[in-house]
């Protein structure tokens, strides 16, 4: 009798953009080996819920609040302050945000995966979506 297993990942990921998404999620991945070395590491779960369709997106970051570190920005956008010390966990009960969603082949396999370039706080978007419009507006009168 032959019993036939195979893999065949099905997983959805969401289009390139910005998207309402809020942290579920705060894994400490220990130690992680990366170019620059061994270096503390957390992933950060963003959920994204659009349509009916429900996207988990991975954020992988060093744990460091340094003001130059992405997950200081990351804390100071979604909590609207900076801090230099924080229980990081706290961040799965912080408001929403809203996140730039590029998409980068990383796998030799040619699979595509969602990254997260940028977090914006909803005032930020609206300040983005203003600056969008006027541009189209004034493209808009360049063109007549």
């Amino acid at each position: 009798m032959s019993l036939m297993v195979s893999y065949e990942p099905q997983y959805r990921i969401p289009d390139p953009g910005l998207h309402l998404a809020r942290i579920v999620d705060v894994i400490d991945l220990g130690i992680v080996q990366t170019r620059y070395g061994p270096k503390e590491t957390l992933r950060l779960v963003w959920r994204i819920e659009e349509n009916g369709v429900t996207y988990d997106v991975w954020h992988t970051v060093k744990k460091s609040l340094h003001p130059k570190a992405t997950l200081h920005r990351i804390v100071a956008t979604v909590t609207g302050q900076a801090r230099t010390r924080m229980d990081v966990s706290m961040l799965k009960s912080a408001p929403a945000a809203y996140i730039k969603i590029e998409h980068s082949p990383v796998k030799d396999d040619g699979r595509t995966y969602p990254n997260v370039a940028a977090v914006y706080s909803p005032r930020e978007f609206a300040t983005i979506q203003a600056a969008e419009v006027i541009t189209a507006m004034d493209e808009a009168e360049g063109s007549r």
